[in-house]
């Protein structure tokens, strides 16, 4: 089981890594590099789960398309995903 310390580095290391792929521009275009970030993405939604299990931390078919178009916009799609698991509905 990771320590704490260690698993809060290792989600800030996978946001880290998701920022830095979608702001280069020869990159970010690329095929390998979307499903790169697609595999991040999951991980941090592992890494979520295991902080905070409550919650829908799914990382949807639409989750996903909207990566597929707008890849410079990763922040945002892993907002939507943190807002949509810590709502309370």
């Amino acid at each position: 089981m990771l320590t704490e310390s260690t698993h809060q580095k290792d989600l800030a290391d996978t946001e880290k890594m998701l920022i830095t792929l979608a702001k280069e521009d020869t990159l970010v275009q690329k095929k390998v590099v979307i499903v790169i970030m697609e595999r991040v993405v999951q991980l941090w939604v592992e890494l979520k789960i295991q902080s905070s299990p409550h919650g829908n931390w799914e990382f949807t078919e639409s989750d996903r398309h909207e990566l597929h178009r707008k890849p410079r916009q990763i922040k945002n799609l892993l907002g939507i995903i943190e807002s949509r698991a810590n709502s309370l509905h």
